[in-house]
């Protein structure tokens, strides 16, 4: 069922359908599944694709709290979604400190 999850998220995701990507993932997370980086990066990209920035900060806050939070594609997925939804102090801020 978790792979099933994850290819349904990136599928409708692919085919613009962005809110239902949106409430697979929130549902993914409800049930107690942990995201892969590949599904990150793409939950990322939907804040940006729909200029969400509190839902992204929300990821943002959930990336902090995995194992996820070394992987440096998510970061330049999250670094893209503050730049594109307008945050760019945020980027500076957060992304400075380097590793």
């Amino acid at each position: 069922m978790e792979r099933t999850k994850f290819v349904q998220l990136r599928a409708s995701k692919f085919n613009g359908r962005w809110l239902q990507a949106v409430e697979l993932f929130l549902e993914m997370l409800a049930i107690g599944l942990l995201p892969d980086t590949s599904t990150m990066v793409a939950v990322t990209g939907l804040c940006s694709q729909l200029m969400d920035l509190a839902l992204g900060k929300q990821v943002h806050k959930f990336f902090l709290s995995t194992w996820l939070n070394t992987d440096a594609r998510v970061e330049a997925a999250l670094m893209d979604m503050y730049f594109k939804c307008g945050d760019s102090i945020s980027v500076v801020l957060k992304f400075s400190e380097g590793p």
